[in-house]
């Protein structure tokens, strides 16, 4: 096994496990470990038909572990912390380095002034989130 090392911008140097290279023996190291997480993006695409808004979300993970049990939060801002006509996914388990694509259906508030919002779930926190212009509806 060989370990990389930049040392800020200077060439990049090799060395096998075990080797110090000589400008750095004697020295303190930090040791950091490194824990593998998913990182769920997401982007959207939003069309209404007839009184509702078919949702299609395509979730990223951009992460080094999988994401289990992740689902889709979406609905109509309310204002306050409030949302109306909210639905949820179903759940979703997402490998690193993969997507999916979910299609929700949400009914539209009428005679309001909103914005959609969309929230990617996991672990039962929001780790993506995003939302429409203000509009409104009829």
């Amino acid at each position: 096994m060989e370990v990389i090392m930049n040392t800020k911008g200077r060439n990049i140097s090799i060395w096998k496990i075990g080797q110090i290279p000589e400008e750095y023996k004697g020295k303190g190291a930090y040791i950091y470990d490194i824990e593998p997480i998913p990182i769920l993006t997401h982007k959207w695409k939003a069309v209404i038909e007839a009184y509702q808004v078919k949702l299609t979300v395509t979730i990223q993970n951009l992460g080094t572990a999988t994401a289990y049990n992740a689902h889709i939060f979406a609905g109509f801002d309310a204002g306050g912390a409030m949302v109306w006509n909210a639905k949820q996914s179903e759940p979703f388990t997402l490998s690193p380095n993969y997507k999916i694509t979910q299609t929700i259906y949400l009914d539209i508030p009428r005679g309001k002034h909103t914005r959609l919002l969309i929230q990617i779930v996991h672990n039962g926190y929001s780790v993506d989130q995003s939302h429409s212009s203000w509009f409104n509806t009829n």
